[in-house]
């Protein structure tokens, strides 16, 4: 196995200039580690994305490639998911159960909807079905993520913590069948930046992938570690933009693995039409510096939030499309669709 002790700037370096290179990169998807040789195994790591990311995201979500050496096998990932004075900070955060009867609070509601740093337990339940990978076979494949958000208070700062669990279905060599089972467990926990506004949200921190599949086709057998950053502006009531940018790998695992190192950045737009009706597009961009594979999605989804009681109901799907990529393994396109739940306080 190559050796981890790569240097770190080395590898952000590569992720800001190499990802430019690419148009823009990062979370809640990555690139699979693609075999150098054709007839080396090339097996997965995280989303989520991010997304996490995601996030990944967040998470959030990768895209990881596994196969025998008579063919290319694809594998997604897993990857992925506030101040100093924590109640002053908390309160700026939240999306304001008193005004839940009004305007104001309806509109808050729906843009925090989409915000992956809103200060609410969350748990989603999203899918990515993918019609079509690049490669000879062109088989299609299926990625099912569980996320789990949840704010912490660490001392007089406060954290998102956000855990991703996938449920993979990717191509098999040589029958041409699928594997389906548990995929690589990611976790990233962001610190909350006091940003002076409410509606701007802005985290940094460590994300974890253990490497949890239980098909080793499933998995990179990997344990990666490395960085995500989400910021989510919704200061415009009718229009909120943000991403999720995130980094990680591998520092030990299988040695007859490959190395994981990927990038992935995630976009995400959001316009609402109305009546808790909205418009997005949330492509998650990836970078496997192993190997420069990638792949550059662009999509656009139709959503709907719905308030019942204390919780708000995020409804939505996006069909994708890849205009660049580079490597098997890759979606060329894909529809995304998911149930997201914010429980208010």
């Amino acid at each position: 196995m190559k050796e981890k002790s790569m240097n770190t700037i080395h590898s952000l370096a590569l992720l800001f200039f190499g990802v430019a290179g690419i148009g823009q990169v990062s979370a809640e998807s990555y690139l699979g580690n693609l075999a150098e040789d054709p007839g080396e195994r090339s097996k997965p790591d995280f989303s989520d994305s991010i997304d996490a990311i995601n996030d990944q995201s967040m998470l959030r979500f990768a895209l990881r490639e596994s196969g025998d050496a008579s063919s290319d096998s694809p594998l997604l990932p897993g990857s992925i998911s506030l101040d100093g004075e924590s109640d002053s900070m908390l309160r700026r955060h939240e999306v304001s159960s008193a005004e839940e009867d009004g305007a104001g609070g309806d509109a808050s509601a729906e843009a925090q909807a989409n915000n992956p740093l809103a200060n609410m337990t969350a748990f989603n339940v999203q899918n990515y079905y993918i019609g079509e990978l690049t490669g000879p076979g062109g088989d299609d494949a299926n990625q099912f993520w569980l996320r789990y958000a949840q704010p912490l208070s660490v001392g007089e700062s406060l954290w998102l913590l956000r855990v991703s669990l996938p449920v993979n279905t990717f191509p098999t060599a040589p029958t041409g069948g699928h594997a389906t089972g548990l995929g690589d467990i990611n976790a990233f926990a962001a610190y909350l930046f006091d940003t002076g506004n409410p509606a701007v949200s802005v985290g940094l921190g460590p994300q974890l992938t253990v490497p949890s599949a239980t098909d080793s086709r499933l998995g990179s057998e990997q344990w990666s570690a490395g960085l995500a950053h989400v910021l989510f502006d919704g200061r415009n009531p009718k229009f909120q933009w943000g991403y999720l940018l995130t980094w990680q790998h591998s520092f030990a695992g299988d040695d007859g693995r490959p190395d994981v190192n990927v990038g992935a950045f995630q976009p995400f737009v959001f316009y609402q039409l109305g009546s808790g009706w909205y418009l997005r597009a949330a492509p998650i961009w990836v970078y496997n510096f192993e190997n420069d594979s990638f792949n550059v999605p662009i999509g656009i989804g139709l959503g709907k939030v719905i308030r019942k009681n204390k919780v708000v109901y995020n409804l939505f799907v996006e069909p994708q499309v890849s205009v660049w990529d580079d490597g098997p393994g890759q979606p060329e396109w894909q529809i995304y669709f998911a149930v997201n739940m914010q429980f208010l306080k």
